[in-house]
């Protein structure tokens, strides 16, 4: 589906990318974010700790915010909530 091939790019822009790709590594991860969730929970997370980040990186401290949440109201429990809310 386009849902993985999006994510595949931004991870091979993020990967092996030159400096300043982050920007077209959100582009591509929002598009992921804009499909429906991944079924396996652990997954949508990293989407939305790893697109938060690049929210925040690229000057866009909203949407950086709502991953976030989005991250801390599905995976309460998972290890990197506590660095989340920090970051929050």
């Amino acid at each position: 589906p386009r849902r993985n091939a999006h994510q595949l790019i931004a991870h091979a822009l993020l990967d092996w990318g030159e400096p300043g790709t982050a920007p077209a590594a959100r582009d591509h991860l929002r598009a992921v974010l804009a499909e429906p969730p991944f079924p396996q929970s652990a997954r949508q997370a990293d989407l939305l700790v790893t697109l938060g980040q690049l929210e925040a990186e690229t000057g866009e401290p909203a949407r950086a915010a709502a991953c976030y949440d989005a991250f801390l109201a599905r995976a309460p429990r998972d290890g990197r909530a506590g660095t989340v809310r920090t970051l929050r």
